[in-house]
């Protein structure tokens, strides 16, 4: 089964069209770094249709999202997730 769930900040959005969206996510990884601190991988996230313009007007940088989605491989680009279901955790505050 292809299934990934990840919980992280959004580090970047980058806003192709209407129907697509790309988020760099921030992902705590289980293991440490040997300075004992979390080792951080950035995830390149794609959505498409509802999500992405759910997203797009709901979301911006630094907040923190959950997402669900699939791993993905086409011809000789790198994995990527396309993402199926974004839930909201937490806003950044705006002033």
């Amino acid at each position: 089964m292809n299934q990934v769930v990840l919980v992280g900040r959004i580090e970047r959005i980058v806003k192709k069209d209407e129907e697509q969206l790309i988020l760099t996510m921030s992902v705590p990884a289980f293991s440490k770094n040997e300075k004992e601190s979390r080792v951080i991988d950035m995830i390149n996230c794609t959505l498409l249709g509802n999500v992405a313009k759910q997203t797009a007007e709901y979301c911006k940088v630094n907040d923190v999202v959950g997402i669900r989605g699939r791993i993905q491989k086409r011809g000789q680009y790198p994995m990527e997730i396309i993402v199926e279901k974004v839930t909201f955790l937490s806003s950044s505050v705006s002033d």
